[in-house]
C-alpha cells in the first residue's frame, strides 16, 4: 500500500508516530546482520592497544567537531 504525503498528513500524530514505530521494528527485522572482517578486527584491537599505551594521543571529540564544524 502507498500513501501519498498528504494522505499521511492527515493521520493522527499518534497513528504517524504508530507508523513510525512499525516502519522502525521492520527494518531492524529485515536487516541483516553486520559482519565485521578479520582485518577490520585486528585493526580495531591494535588501535585500542595504542590507545591504553598512549592515551594522550586522543583528539577531544570537542576539538573534532569544532575542526570539522559537526556543531549541532
Amino acid at each position: 500500500m502507498l500513501w501519498s504525503w498528504d494522505e499521511l498528513r492527515k493521520l493522527s500524530i499518534e497513528d504517524r508516530l504508530r507508523l513510525i514505530e512499525t516502519i522502525w521494528e521492520s527494518i531492524e527485522e529485515d536487516r541483516a546482520p553486520t559482519e565485521i572482517s578479520d582485518e577490520l578486527k585486528q585493526e580495531l584491537h591494535a588501535r585500542w592497544a595504542e590507545h591504553l599505551r598512549d592515551p594522550s594521543k586522543a583528539i577531544d571529540w570537542e576539538f573534532l567537531r569544532r575542526s570539522y564544524r559537526l556543531e549541532p
